[in-house]
C-alpha cells in the first residue's frame, strides 16, 4: 500500500533526525530530503503502528490504517501510481532565518533569539507545523511545539513571533550566564524540515570602585591602594594603573598586585589591584589612574586619584630638649604602665582553630559552604594553609595559602586605618581545584589587640574522586613550637533513584508489539544498570535485555532474542546535575506463553544496590471485542 505523510501522522520518523521512514520503518540513518518532490514511503507495520497496512484492501490513510475494498493492485499498476506521485510538483521549499552569530545581550536583560522560515503554503496548519529549540552541546531540548501544544524546560522561555505567520522566535528573560552557547532551531511543516544555529553570547560590565580619590603622604612614607572590578562577565578582563605627571602618562609595572579572579554565586567575576605609593615632593600633584579593559565595554573605563606630597614637620632644638625633659619626667610612671599594658595587650597569644566536625555527609555535586575561624591570637602576623588529600594520593595536596605579612602594609609594628581595611581581602590561591572554591574572607583586630581570620570555601563535592577525601586547615603562628590543624573528611553520597510503577498498554494483544516503560528519576551520579527480566508461568526467572552502566544494551539470547525485544532510553540532565531515564520494552508478546507471565525492571545504582518494579502481562485475543481504556498501571516493588 502507499503512505502518504499528512495531519502530523509518522512524526516520530520525521522529528528526529537520525531517523528516516523506510520500507522496513523507522530506521537509523541520514533523511533523504528531495524539496521537487512528495514524500512517499512504503507502509509496513512498525512497533504497533499501521499494523495490517501490509494487508491487501489496506492503505494508510488521514486516521492511519483503514480497510478500502477494491483496492487490490497488481504490481505493475502499483509502481506506476509510485511513478505519478513521484513526478508531482512540491510546494516551495521550506527556508529559515536564525539571528546572526554571535549576538550579545547584558545579564539579566531579556533577548530575542529570531527563527523566521518561509516556502510553505499559507495558511499555515499548525497541526503540521513543529518547533523544536535546542541548546549547548549537548543539544538540549529547552522549547517544543508539536501537535499544537507548547513545552518549555525552564521558566522565562516562550515564543514571542506568531508561528502561523512563519515566527518561531525564542524570547529569554532574565538572561543567566547559564544561557550562553548554542542555539538551534528546527522547523518542520510536514513534510518539509529547515534548521540553523547561532550562538549566544552574555556580558556583564564591571563595576569599579577605588579605595580613595584622594591620598596625602609625607615623604619617606608609603600607602596602598586598591582599585576593584566587581560582577564583570566573560573572564577576560585587563586591569592596570597609569601614572600622569606634568610631563607625561606611563603604565605602572612594579608595586603593582593583582588577585586571581574570585566566582560570584551567579558566575559573574570580581578581580582586585593594589598599588603601592611611595613618593617624593617631584610626585606632588600626580594623578594616578586604575584603568580597566572588558569586552562588555566598548572603550576602557578609568577611575582616578589625586596625590599631594608634603615634607616631614621639623622640630626646633628648643622643643627637643622639652621633649626630652617631659619625657624623663613621664618615664617611671609609664613604664609601670607599659608593662602592664605587655601582660596585657601586647603578649603573645596562640591562634585557636574552630570550624566544621571531623566527618560531615555530603551529596554528590551539590555545593555547601565551609567555615573555619582562627581566633584569638596575637602578634597578627600568621600562615594559613588548606590541603585536600584524596584517597591514593602520596600527600597532601595545598590548595589554599594566605600568609597577613603580604596583604597588611605596617611601619614600626603599627597596621594604619587604611591597612585594615586592605586585610579584609585575603585571598592568594595559586591551586585550582574543581571541589574547592575560596570564597571572601575576613580579618579583625579584636579589642583586646588578638587578631581573628575567618576562611570560607565552597565544597563541591564528587563522590567518583572526593568520597572519603580528607580536607586539612593548618595554622602557623610564632607563639605555636609546631603547626596546629584540623581535618574534615568529605563522608560523599550519591542520590538514590527514584524507581516509578511499571506503564503498559491498557489493553495488549496476542503477537502485537507492546512497549513497557520504566521511568527512573532524581538520581546522581549517572552511571546506571537497567535490567528486564521475564518469568513466564512454573518457570523460572529469566533476563531478557539489560542496559549497562556505559549505555550498551545486551539481549543475552543473541539475534533470536533481537526479534522479539526492542529497547530504548530517553535521558535528561537537570540542573542540579541529576539525571532522569526512561527505560522502554517493546516485546511481541505471545498469548500461549506469556499469559500471567511477569516482566521485572531492575535498577542498579551506586548509592542504593537494586531496586525493581513488577508487572503482570494479561493477554487478548486478537480476534477479541476490546474497549479502549485508559492505560494501566499495574507494579509489586521491592
Amino acid at each position: 500500500c502507499i503512505c502518504v505523510i499528512e495531519q502530523g501522522h509518522l512524526d516520530r520518523c520525521l522529528l528526529i533526525n537520525k531517523y528516516v521512514f523506510t520500507a522496513s520503518g523507522c530506521t537509523a540513518g541520514k533523511r533523504r530530503e528531495d524539496t521537487k518532490t512528495k514524500v512517499i514511503h512504503l507502509c509496513k507495520m512498525v512497533a504497533g503502528q499501521g499494523a495490517g497496512c501490509g494487508r491487501t484492501g489496506t492503505v494508510w490513510g488521514p486516521r492511519g490504517c483503514c480497510s478500502s475494498p477494491g483496492t487490490r493492485l497488481p504490481t505493475l499498476v502499483l509502481a506506476l501510481v509510485l511513478a505519478l506521485v513521484w513526478l508531482l510538483p512540491a510546494a516551495d521549499s521550506l527556508d529559515m532565518n536564525i539571528f546572526a552569530s554571535p549576538k550579545k545581550v547584558f545579564l539579566n536583560d531579556s533577548v530575542l533569539l529570531e527563527c523566521k522560515f518561509t516556502g510553505f503554503k499559507a495558511p499555515l496548519d499548525l497541526t503540521n507545523v513543529g518547533v523544536r529549540w535546542l541548546f549547548g552541546p549537548l543539544n538540549e531540548e529547552i522549547y517544543i511545539f508539536e501537535m499544537g501544544k507548547h513545552r518549555t524546560k525552564e521558566h522565562g522561555i516562550q515564543i514571542s513571533g506568531e508561528l502561523s505567520k512563519g515566527d518561531a522566535s525564542l524570547l529569554l528573560n532574565n538572561v543567566r550566564v547559564d544561557n550562553e552557547g548554542n542555539y538551534t532551531c528546527i522547523v518542520f511543516v510536514t513534510p518539509e524540515k529547515a534548521e540553523k544555529s547561532s550562538d549566544l553570547r552574555v556580558l556583564a560590565q564591571p563595576k569599579l570602585h577605588l579605595s580613595t580619590q584622594h591620598v596625602t603622604i609625607e615623604t619617606g612614607e608609603e600607602r596602598l591602594v586598591t582599585c576593584d572590578a566587581t560582577g564583570f562577565y566573560p573572564q577576560a578582563l585587563n586591569i592596570y594603573w597609569e601614572k600622569v605627571s606634568k610631563d607625561k602618562t606611563e603604565k605602572l609595572s612594579h608595586d603593582v598586585f593583582i588577585t586571581p579572579p574570585v566566582h560570584n554565586p551567579d558566575k559573574t567575576f570580581n578581580v582586585s589591584s593594589r598599588m603601592r605609593i611611595e613618593p617624593t615632593l617631584v610626585d606632588n600633584g600626580n594623578v594616578y589612574k586604575c584603568v580597566v579593559e572588558h569586552p562588555a565595554d566598548d572603550n576602557r573605563r578609568s577611575l582616578e586619584l589625586r596625590l599631594t606630597v608634603k615634607e616631614p614637620v621639623e622640630y626646633s632644638s628648643t622643643g627637643a630638649i622639652v621633649a626630652v625633659v617631659v619625657s624623663a619626667l613621664l618615664l617611671s610612671a609609664l613604664l609601670a604602665c607599659g608593662l602592664c599594658f605587655y601582660f596585657v595587650k601586647l603578649r603573645p597569644v596562640p591562634p585557636e582553630i574552630n570550624g566544621p566536625n571531623e566527618r560531615q555527609t555530603m551529596k554528590h555535586l551539590e555545593k555547601k559552604k565551609a567555615t573555619w575561624s582562627v581566633s584569638s591570637f596575637r602578634p597578627h602576623e600568621i600562615t594559613i594553609h588548606l590541603y585536600l588529600k584524596r584517597k591514593g594520593d602520596q600527600g597532601r595536596n595545598p590548595i589554599f595559602n594566605w600568609n597577613s605579612n603580604k596583604y597588611i602594609p605596617h611601619r614600626n609594628g603599627m597596621i594604619n586605618g587604611e591597612g585594615r581595611n586592605e586585610a579584609k581581602i585575603l585571598m592568594n590561591s595559586n591551586c585550582v581545584d574543581a571541589s574547592f572554591t575560596p570564597l571572601d574572607h575576613e580579618y579583625n583586630i579584636n579589642a583586646d589587640g588578638t587578631c581573628s581570620v575567618t576562611i570560607n570555601g565552597e565544597i563541591y563535592p564528587d563522590v567518583n574522586k572526593d568520597a572519603g577525601a580528607e580536607l586539612t586547615i593548618e595554622v602557623q603562628h610564632k607563639s605555636l613550637k609546631q603547626p596546629i590543624s584540623k581535618t574534615l573528611i568529605l563522608d560523599v553520597k550519591g542520590v538514590p533513584p527514584k524507581v516509578l510503577n511499571i506503564f503498559k498498554p491498557s489493553c495488549i494483544i496476542h503477537n502485537k508489539s507492546a512497549s513497557l516503560i520504566c521511568s527512573i528519576t532524581g538520581f546522581k551520579p549517572r552511571p546506571l544498570r537497567i535490567t528486564w527480566q521475564r518469568k513466564r508461568k512454573n518457570m523460572e526467572a529469566e533476563e531478557i535485555v539489560r542496559m549497562e552502566e556505559d549505555n550498551r544494551t545486551i539481549i543475552p539470547g543473541g539475534d533470536g532474542e533481537m526479534a522479539k525485544y526492542k529497547h530504548y532510553i530517553s535521558e535528561m540532565k537537570h540542573d542540579d546535575e541529576s539525571y532522569s531515564i526512561t527505560s522502554v520494552l517493546v516485546i511481541v508478546p505471545d498469548i500461549q506463553q506469556d499469559q500471567h507471565s511477569l516482566y521485572t525492571c531492575k535498577v542498579h545504582h551506586s548509592s542504593t544496590g537494586d531496586q525493581e518494579r513488577e508487572i503482570e502481562l494479561m493477554i487478548a485475543a486478537p480476534d477479541s471485542d476490546v474497549t479502549t481504556g485508559s492505560p494501566d498501571v499495574e507494579h509489586k516493588s521491592s
